[in-house]
């Protein structure tokens, strides 16, 4: 798996502005470099850039010398959302009428490697004072939900916990919010806004000897014939009709029909198929039914279908030449066709086409969702924890004990599961297999790059897990990342247009703001009529004068749409890449669409994104456990990130986050 050291070099770490020139801070960590070192060197004294308002450096004496340090009840690593949740859950309103998970009057500390607070979720219009996200002072602004550059989206039925915090936020508002499970509405207008996606316009400009002729004929006024979109304020804003009796009944656009290809594998393995006997990739599970199982005659077609239980399922799988690759390019989401898992094709093919009538997804209003994780650590007015920042851990030492020893024993524990072992690590360097014991902890040292460090009793880390295994001290849990978990990367880019420029109309369809959403996917050849790299996939139009640009894409195809899109950012600069992601709307789109005013770009290195495992779900969840302690058992080091919640189907979302967090209080609980 790649690492955050080992990342390409083209992934940027910030938001990227078009036409921005570099800064004077930039040229003059060029001209003081370390001819040893790829790395800018940071003068003790830096005269020359008059650096003024860094924050002051470290120095501490030799390790055998008593060094001045803090000592913390509890230490949390990060400042995303879970990180968040945690100080609300320990000090803040979340522990109420609760079990406590720190003494009264503990010592907690929130120490983060940035200057912002929300982790992955970034919303604009960017940062601002005391580090938090902002939004124009204008009630018009403040009550629609911003774009957002990391997490955007949540289902109030799937993801409670995260909908548990949005209602605590929304009676400050004076709004109760409920979610009715029976009606699938949810009541919470002034916090939340339907966000539909599955109301989908398709093109490919892909010639149809790869796609068929049907597929190649979509364009982006081919409405759908089996999805029908409405109004709506505080429900899912459409309705699918997808399934066998379209099948049998030739019913759909070429769009459907291609969304009908994995609505047909679903119902053939749901019904006639033993569990055991499910293929794992998704490409396997397409072989077994496609054209080639087919034969050649009327005759042929009509036994096959009467095989999977399908009439007209072979007339339907005959228009795809690659009908694998085919339900990939639908879904927006570029994926290797031969390493994705057919679970993961088809739960995603629900999540964002509502290909089952099962996705119900809403956005954040009211400052979008890196303002909900600030706000967790106020209570009253009043911040809890302030966070510490430009605090990037880089080893941790359990006092008086062998720390590398200690990871290694619990690392051993999942790398015996991934091999295809049952039994537990019984290895005696694991202190405790009890939680009780973690109260006899020894006391933990946390060092961090500016060469401060910290005592505390517990710490609860909540980076990546890529960068949880460059931590001095659990370098063993490489090869578990590594081997269990697939990394992906992601891009966002934000167009923006004057306000007078309407071109959700230019286009002929629905923004975001206010909605229903329409969105475009697009899909072309790995190189352009022009001879560019394809950049552009999915298409959301968030307002009448903005569109989002989002991809993903797995580390193991580096031309996918996503990787070009960073790739020429970086080697050609925000403008050359705002004039192709234009030039291949304007083709795709078949309108003339007039150059945007401004552009922002958002990259997600390798790993940001741990979407899917090669491992089975029984498997993985076993590993997050063990995971979740680094350090074993028995000693208070505690784990929680999205992109390692048992639940694989939860990466990538914040509900992930939450997820890993209510595991672990329940044990901290028990030590406190």
């Amino acid at each position: 798996m790649e690492t955050s050291s080992s990342s390409p070099s083209y992934v940027p770490s910030s938001v990227a502005v078009w036409g921005s020139e570099p800064t004077q801070a930039d040229r003059c960590g060029d001209s003081h470099r370390n001819e040893n070192t790829t790395k800018a060197v940071l003068y003790a004294i830096d005269y020359a850039c008059g650096n003024n308002y860094l924050p002051p450096q470290a120095w501490q004496r030799g390790a055998n010398d008593a060094p001045y340090e803090a000592v913390f009840d509890l230490s949390i690593v990060g400042a995303g959302i879970g990180a968040a949740a945690l100080v609300d859950r320990a000090v803040g309103d979340g522990s109420r009428d609760k079990p406590p998970i720190v003494p009264n009057n503990a010592a907690v500390a929130l120490f983060e490697k940035t200057s912002e607070i929300g982790g992955r979720l970034q919303s604009a219009f960017g940062t601002g004072g005391l580090g938090m996200a902002v939004t124009p002072f204008s009630p018009e602004l403040s009550w629609i939900p911003p774009m957002e550059y990391g997490g955007m989206r949540l289902n109030p039925f799937v993801h409670k916990r995260l909908f548990n915090l949005i209602k605590k936020r929304a009676l400050y508002h004076g709004e109760v919010c409920t979610a009715d499970a029976d009606n699938a509405t949810v009541d919470c207008v002034s916090s939340l806004l339907p966000m539909e996606v599955g109301n989908i316009r398709y093109r490919t400009l892909r010639p149809a000897s790869e796609v068929g002729k049907w597929l190649e004929s979509s364009r982006i006024n081919t409405s759908s014939a089996l999805y029908e979109a409405k109004d709506c304020t505080n429900q899912a804003c459409g309705i699918s009709n997808y399934g066998i009796d379209a099948i049998a009944n030739r019913e759909g656009s070429p769009y459907d029909t291609c969304v009908q290809l994995v609505v047909g594998l679903r119902y053939y393995y749901n019904n006639t198929v033993n569990t055991t006997d499910v293929p794992d990739l998704w490409i396997d599970a397409m072989s077994r039914l496609d054209k080639s199982n087919c034969g050649t005659s009327d005759a042929d077609f009509a036994a096959f279908d009467d095989k999977v239980g399908m009439p007209g399922w072979c007339r339907l799988v005959r228009m795809f030449p690659d009908p694998a690759y085919a339900v990939i390019s639908c879904s927006g989401y570029d994926m290797d066709v031969n390493t994705v898992t057919y679970k993961g094709v088809s739960s995603l093919m629900d999540e964002v086409v509502n290909a089952n009538n099962a996705s119900k997804l809403f956005l954040l209003k009211n400052g979008g969702m890196q303002r909900l994780a600030q706000s967790l650590l106020f209570e009253n007015g009043q911040v809890q924890v302030a966070p510490l920042v430009s605090k990037d851990l880089v080893a941790i030492e359990v006092e008086g004990r062998d720390t590398t020893a200690l990871a290694a024993n619990a690392a051993r524990e999942a790398l015996n599961v991934i091999a295809g072992g049952t039994e537990a690590n019984n290895n005696d360097n694991n202190a405790s297999t009890t939680t009780e014991d973690d109260r006899e902890s020894p006391m933990l040292r946390l060092t961090f790059a500016d060469g401060s460090s910290v005592l505390t009793k517990r710490a609860y880390l909540t980076m990546l897990p890529s960068d949880m295994t460059q931590v001095r001290g659990l370098e063993s849990w490489v090869p578990v990342v590594r081997d269990s978990l697939t990394p992906s990367m992601a891009v966002k880019v934000g167009l923006f247009w004057p306000k007078g420029t309407d071109i959700a109309s230019l286009l002929g369809l629905t923004p975001c703001v206010p909605g229903p959403c329409q969105r475009i996917i697009l899909d072309g050849p790995s190189r352009s009529a022009a001879g560019d790299p394809w950049m552009v996939r999915q298409v959301w139009l968030w307002d009448a004068n903005s569109i989002l640009v989002y991809q993903v894409a797995p580390m193991s195809n580096m031309s996918f749409a996503a990787h070009q899109i960073a790739k020429f950012a970086n080697e050609r600069g925000m403008g050359e890449t705002v004039r192709i992601i234009l030039t291949q709307l304007r083709e795709g789109t078949g309108k003339n669409l007039p150059d945007p005013s401004a552009a922002r770009l958002k990259t997600w290195a390798a790993g940001s994104l741990l979407l899917d495992s090669p491992l089975e779900q029984p498997q993985w969840e076993r590993v997050s456990d063990a995971m979740r302690r680094p350090l074993g058992r028995g000693i208070g080091l505690y784990y929680g990130n999205s992109e390692m919640s048992s639940n694989l189907e939860m990466h990538g979302w914040v509900e992930g986050a939450l997820d890993v967090l209510e595991k672990n209080v329940e044990e901290m609980q028990l030590a406190a």
